[in-house]
């Protein structure tokens, strides 16, 4: 710690040691509420907590475990008790990253970690009031998903899922399977709604809900999407009730296609390093009355290999994308295959996975 002489120069203070690994992050604010700033950081699998003494220096380490942190750490009274808590990206997944938010108890400590989805790779975000309803929203760069995701807070309303609602690429003309999002009133007192509109061409919406809901009390909100013409389909929930001054909002997302992919997903068995698998192949077919022509096919990452016939479908035709899987590290290996094309929703997607051996 660096502590300032007053004239813009700094003397040498105390050492604290970070049982977290990097890449650690640092916050300061009064985790405890005694008028003095204190010090949290979370790398790795630990958060640190250093109460401050006001002198300059600080207490104990008051670590505890979380599911995998760093990057960047703040702290913001995310519930609305005027207790501060801790937000960080954290509890990674394959394809996705997350926001953890602990609620802080007070006194310096804190609770488990919630997870919200963030994106593709979203470590680096922030933390203000983007809806004008005067509670703390997340806002995340989202590098790999080359996108910004804002996260509103719902305060006593809980969303499960609390991610858009993304509907795969629909042939045009075809209706999906429902999705469903359950509302839930996690405060003390009824939860009064107005209304519950949706928007989006082709989305459709039925719920359960009344006009209140009492304390623990849910609803279901079920969206299908038709597909009626090529193209992407932004749609939006808008729910107007007594939680927030501002309607809460699930985001939706669909997209009409004329192609088809046979099979969706692949998986591969296990495979020694070095060595390539036989190839699976997925079919591509061009179900419109227009060309559909390929900017290319491509992997995103490494282990796995792809051949290809597709450069343009004419109406009804076929194509085909055949996959191997080579890896070069032992463990469970993910990609995508992505395929550009003029067929409508942009990209394709095939997911595929294989795990590599000794």
């Amino acid at each position: 710690m660096l502590l300032g002489r007053g004239d813009g120069t700094f003397s040498l203070g105390a050492a604290y040691t970070l049982f977290g690994t990097g890449p650690d992050s640092l916050a300061v604010g009064d985790l405890n509420r005694d008028g003095i700033l204190d010090l949290v950081s979370t790398g790795g699998t630990f958060a640190d907590v250093f109460l401050g003494d006001g002198d300059g220096t600080l207490g104990s380490d008051m670590s505890f475990f979380i599911a995998i942190g760093g990057e960047a750490t703040r702290i913001a009274d995310m519930n609305g008790d005027g207790i501060p808590d801790l937000v960080f990206p954290s509890g990674d997944t394959p394809t996705t990253t997350n926001i953890a938010i602990v609620l802080g108890a007070g006194d310096g400590t804190f609770g488990s970690e919630s997870f919200f989805p963030s994106g593709e790779e979203g470590f680096f975000f922030d933390v203000a009031d983007f809806n004008g309803d005067h509670q703390p929203d997340v806002v995340v760069a989202d590098e790999q998903g080359n996108a910004v995701a804002t996260l509103l807070n719902t305060s006593v309303v809980s969303f499960s899922p609390s991610t858009t609602l993304t509907f795969p690429q629909q042939l045009v003309g075809t209706t999906s399977p429902a999705q469903t999002v359950k509302l839930t009133n996690t405060g003390a007192t009824d939860l009064g709604i107005s209304s519950i509109t949706l928007s989006g061409r082709g989305l459709t919406m039925q719920h359960t809900c009344g006009q209140s809901l009492p304390p623990g009390g849910s609803c279901k909100i079920r969206v299908r999407f038709r597909a009626e013409t090529v193209g992407a389909v932004p749609g939006t929930i808008s729910i107007v009730d007594t939680a927030s001054s501002k309607p809460q909002v699930i985001a939706a997302m669909a997209a009409g296609t004329v192609v088809s992919l046979s099979p969706k997903a692949l998986q591969f068995g296990p495979q020694k390093i070095g060595t390539t698998s036989a190839a699976q192949d997925v079919t591509v077919t061009n179900h419109g009355s227009q060309i559909v022509k390929f900017a290319g096919v491509i992997i995103n990452a490494t282990g796995f290999e792809q051949t290809n016939t597709c450069s343009e479908l004419s109406p009804g035709a076929s194509c085909t994308v055949s996959i191997s899987f080579r890896p070069d590290t032992i463990g469970l290996e993910f990609a995508k295959v992505i395929l550009s094309d003029s067929g409508g929703g942009g990209q394709h997607v095939i997911p595929v996975q294989g795990t590599g051996t000794r």
